[in-house]
């Protein structure tokens, strides 16, 4: 359980430092009376929060490896463009010495090279698809580790709200009433994530259905990646 917790607020402290606009900490001196309710509530969305951040490891080792993947392409790719420019120098090479024999095994090299290298396009086409998607599920998952933090905070605002009071009793005035928790703050900034990730959402859908477009043209070519 101390390593659950310590997980937890590893999380919640790298969220504090990255969002300059989370509302504070709420004193746990607030936070001493809950409701079974309360207390269930809570330890579900920091069980969700614990969830999404293992998550976003298994995307981000996805994502490094699709990188290196994709390095492999584009250095196959040059190699292929490579070796066409050399293929077409032999043919000229041919054709001056008048060689009729090399000539046509030099073109059915170009030929299969022109294969090798529509091939080859198709598959990094396939791969930056790939790897843009990828990279978008990290931003959603971010921005859903980032909105479980802030509705864990505004949960915790409307329990410590209702204990500051009941200690406190009343504001005295208008200035007592500014030091006081304010629960619309955590609300606004609960509100204003949950849009951020629809935002990020939207960008995934879309990197999805260019990567399922990508993934037709392999099938549409016959075009297997032996690499994946």
């Amino acid at each position: 359980m101390t390593k659950y917790y310590s997980f937890l607020t590893g999380i919640l402290v790298f969220f504090t430092g990255c969002f300059a606009s989370l509302p504070p900490k709420i004193s746990d001196e607030y936070l001493n009376n809950k409701t079974s309710e309360e207390s269930t509530k809570l330890e579900v969305i920091e069980k969700q929060i614990i969830d999404i951040s293992n998550n976003k490891e298994e995307l981000e080792k996805a994502s490094k490896i699709t990188d290196l993947k994709l390095a492999v392409m584009k250095k196959e790719l040059s190699q292929f463009e490579a070796e066409e420019a050399l293929l077409i120098d032999k043919q000229r090479l041919y054709v001056t010495q008048n060689d009729t024999k090399m000539q046509e095994e030099v073109k059915g090299e170009i030929e299969k090279n022109k294969k090798d290298q529509a091939a080859a396009k198709l598959k990094l086409e396939y791969m930056k698809a790939k790897q843009k998607d990828l990279k978008n599920k990290i931003d959603v998952n971010e921005a859903e580790l980032s909105m479980k933090v802030a509705e864990k905070y505004y949960e915790q605002a409307k329990i410590g709200k209702s204990n500051q009071d009941k200690l406190m009793g009343a504001p005295a005035n208008e200035k007592d009433a500014k030091n006081r928790i304010n629960v619309a703050d955590y609300e606004k900034y609960f509100n204003d994530q949950k849009e951020y990730l629809s935002r990020e959402q939207k960008d995934q859908a879309e990197s999805e259905l260019k990567l399922k477009e990508a993934e037709k043209k392999l099938k549409d070519a016959g075009v297997i990646i032996d690499i994946i």
